[in-house]
């Protein structure tokens, strides 16, 4: 097992052609899609506010049609976005099979404190299943910020559903990689519980950051020490293409 406190290393994508993609395009939604989940993961980009950007993959952006899917799990939209709740926001949407199962969105990271240029942040979403629908909380640096709901749910179980081969830093429409982010990426984690904010706080400020590997409910965990290996016991793999492992870590 690694050790408490032994990250060492991130995922740096250059924004041209860099990508680490899962092998199988209904990976995340069958992780997370049938109840509660909560996904966490650390992030540093230049410009955290994207000038003129519709939207951008922060996380993963996976687009298909025929039919028509979108599992955007952490995206942000930047001073382009037609709908201005959604400017400067990381956003949450899940959309398929004629449903919009979750499309929550964050303020704009501009007016959170702690948010800046060229600094790592943390972002946790915790995902709540009722009987017919869902709720979503955002928690950005250990905090929870109003979390905006865009589109009332559907439905609540969008396990298998499947937008095609999602990647980090990427968006891929329709079967292709169509844009590419420059940013670092660390310890991405997916658990299959709602989290409570303790312990999102927790995972905020317990190390640089901290081994999640004994974590309640963990499924899925990306840990970017050298190579794309999932840490739990479901061993879903990134291939790495392009992007590199650097010693710039939270």
């Amino acid at each position: 097992m690694v050790s408490r406190f032994s990250n060492t290393k991130s995922l740096s994508f250059d924004g041209v052609n860099d990508v680490a993609a899962w092998a199988s395009g209904t990976t995340l939604t069958n992780l997370i899609g049938a109840g509660d989940f909560t996904i966490s993961f650390w992030a540093k980009r230049s410009d955290w506010v994207v000038s003129n950007a519709a939207q951008v993959a922060l996380l993963t952006n996976a687009i298909t049609t025929s039919p028509y899917a979108i599992v955007a799990l952490g995206v942000t939209a930047g001073t382009g976005a037609s709908d201005a709740d959604l400017r400067g926001g990381i956003r949450m949407n899940v959309v398929g099979n004629g449903n919009t199962y979750l499309d929550d969105v964050t303020p704009n990271l501009d007016t959170i404190s702690g948010v800046s240029d060229n600094t790592w942040i943390h972002v946790a979403y915790v995902s709540t299943e009722g009987a017919n629908s869902r709720s979503g909380q955002f928690y950005i640096n250990g905090a929870a910020v109003t979390t905006t709901a865009n589109t009332a749910s559907d439905d609540v179980d969008f396990s298998g559903l499947d937008a095609g081969l999602a990647g980090l830093s990427e968006t891929k429409i329709f079967g292709n990689w169509y844009t590419f982010q420059q940013q670092k990426l660390d310890e991405i984690a997916f658990f299959n519980t709602a989290h409570s904010a303790s312990t999102i706080s927790d995972i905020y400020n317990g190390g640089t950051p901290r081994d999640e590997t004994s974590t309640a409910g963990l499924v899925g965990y990306w840990r970017m020490e050298d190579n794309g290996n999932d840490s739990s016991s479901n061993n879903n793999r990134l291939t790495v293409t392009g992007a590199t492992f650097t010693t710039d870590t939270p």
